[in-house]
């Protein structure tokens, strides 16, 4: 199994723990990739997850770059845009969950809102 993939179970099961519902995992249109689809009260949030072995390149979340944020809106305006089932939302929002390998688990950080 990939970092990556781990990461993004790790990412699903905090989700999860904090009463969000897991909508889609690695929705992927012509533009590009959602890492996690998910809904926390009345609010769709798109999640992009960075998970690092160490801190050799800075924090996973600094890979987030301005680029990267462009292309999670787009793709989240075409998954919105079709959609069936958005009924009782009122809100979207983009979070990034960083996970950084420490011992056995993975140090998280969720950051709410991020862009």
């Amino acid at each position: 199994m990939s970092i990556g993939k781990a990461g993004e179970d790790v990412a699903v099961h905090y989700l999860k723990g904090k009463d969000y519902r897991i909508i889609k995992r690695n929705h992927r249109s012509k533009m590009g990739e959602i890492d996690i689809i998910a809904v926390t009260g009345r609010t769709l949030v798109f999640c992009e997850v960075k998970t690092r072995l160490s801190r050799a390149f800075g924090e996973p979340f600094e890979a987030v770059t301005v680029s990267k944020q462009r292309t999670i809106r787009n793709v989240a305006e075409l998954y919105l845009a079709t959609a069936r089932s958005l009924a009782g939302l009122e809100s979207i929002r983009f979070d990034v969950i960083s996970l950084l390998a420490q011992g056995a688990g993975f140090q998280i950080t969720h950051i709410e809102d991020a862009f």
